[in-house]
């Protein structure tokens, strides 16, 4: 069974990375990530993305863009993740980079928007 590294009101860095649909470059954003929650029956963290640390572009082959190359569209999609909670990993806080599909930075897919609305309660349990 895999152990939780950190307790609530922890941070660390968790680096996302997408592969852009058009030129097929990468971006790399590394943000601090504050410990809010846990998961224990699946070993996850409920995080909130706190600040960007640090993101790069780089090319389908790994060499780094210059920033007037950077995807503009989509690094203001990362700038919108900042303040969001979303659950990771135990394993997400060693550094390495998580993969994601373009459609959670884009928000086709709910990976940012999970913690965004809490359900409404229920007649049955307000009461």
């Amino acid at each position: 069974m895999i152990q939780a590294n950190h307790q609530i009101g922890d941070q660390f860095n968790i680096q996302f990375v997408w592969q852009l649909p058009d030129k097929g470059d990468y971006i790399r954003a590394i943000l601090k990530a504050e410990v809010v929650s846990f998961d224990n029956t699946a070993d996850k963290y409920i995080v909130r993305l706190n600040e960007l640390v640090a993101g790069r572009q780089e090319s389908p082959s790994g060499e780094p863009r210059q920033q007037p190359e950077y995807s503009k569209p989509y690094w203001a999609l990362v700038g919108r993740i900042i303040g969001k909670k979303v659950e990771v990993a135990y394993e997400s806080d060693d550094g390495r980079p998580l993969h994601l599909r373009i459609t959670t930075l884009t928000g086709e897919h709910k990976f940012f928007r999970r913690y965004d609305n809490p359900p409404e309660e229920t007649e049955r349990e307000k009461q």
